[in-house]
């Protein structure tokens, strides 16, 4: 192959040869070095990505048992609070359906009661006003205090609409009825066919409720008879009525010891709280 060249040129290509071919191996060398560094850095990032990857997963792992145990938690909070309002509301049930029974039969009993003694006092009225050109008639012989209690009742409705107290007009138990009328002093007040009523006898208020428990009527038929009263003394029915009031006021205490104007003492009041309720007492004192 170096045949025909100098020694000295076949000398210098050897030299070059052998050259190159250490370069070669060192280039060789290199990148076998690189390459095995590359693999070796490469294997640490794995190990590394995966112990990363292995702490999140276990991280994860213990995020979803304490969410399931508080899940868990949960449901059975749930279902305790579930079944509790389930006992609540079968003992509730229970509860209401004998407090239904029990007030049923009150009723029953009190309508029965009321209704005989409203008959009784149906007869009553007859007795006392007698016939219906009688009953016009002590109407009329009234009037004047009728005509107080109108405008006594129309001042106190126009105040109950000013404060919102729902006052209404209706007519019953034989008098004009003024409800939700804040004129209407302790409970009510009858002057003539007139009655101004502090509340509504008819509504929920529990005032009502123990009157009538207490004296087995409502206070419209206590009221009723005052109207009867008014009939048959006329412009006498006013000064009889501050006259025993006065002197109720006087001599009579209640369980307080405050003046009582419906007390003994009281003679109009004498036969409105008998039973059943009569203008007149059938005899004299209560």
């Amino acid at each position: 192959m170096f045949e025909g060249l100098s020694a000295r040129t076949r000398a210098a290509l050897k030299h070059g040869a052998e050259g190159a071919a250490r370069l070669r191996g060192e280039w060789l060398e290199a990148g076998r070095q690189v390459y095995h560094d590359a693999i070796r850095e490469g294997r640490q990032v794995a190990a590394s990505s995966e112990r990363e990857l292995e702490a999140l997963g276990r991280d994860a792992m213990a995020r979803a048992a304490r969410l399931k145990a508080q899940l868990q938690g949960g449901v059975r909070a749930a279902n305790a609070a579930l079944e509790g309002a389930r006992t609540r509301g079968v003992g509730a049930a229970k509860d209401l359906n004998t407090t239904v029974r029990r007030a049923g039969a009150a009723t029953a009993r009190t309508l029965s009661d009321m209704g005989a003694q409203v008959s009784t006092g149906q007869t009553i009225e007859r007795d006392v006003i007698g016939p219906p050109s009688a009953d016009i008639a002590g109407k009329v012989w009234s009037a004047p205090n009728t005509l107080i209690g109108l405008g006594y009742g129309a001042v106190g409705h126009v105040v109950g609409l000013t404060r919102d107290d729902k006052p209404y007009v209706t007519i019953g138990d034989n008098a004009i009825q003024f409800r939700n009328n804040p004129l209407g002093g302790e409970g009510a007040i009858t002057l003539g066919n007139t009655t101004t009523y502090e509340g509504d006898p008819a509504g929920p208020d529990p005032g009502w409720a123990r009157f009538r428990q207490k004296h087995g009527v409502p206070v419209q038929e206590r009221e009723r008879q005052h109207t009867l009263q008014a009939q048959q003394l006329g412009p006498l029915y006013l000064p009889s009525n501050v006259l025993g009031g006065g002197l109720a006021l006087l001599r009579d205490r209640d369980g307080k010891g405050k003046p009582e104007w419906h007390g003994p003492s009281n003679w109009n009041e004498w036969g409105p709280y008998e039973t059943p309720p009569r203008p007149w007492p059938r005899r004299l004192g209560r």
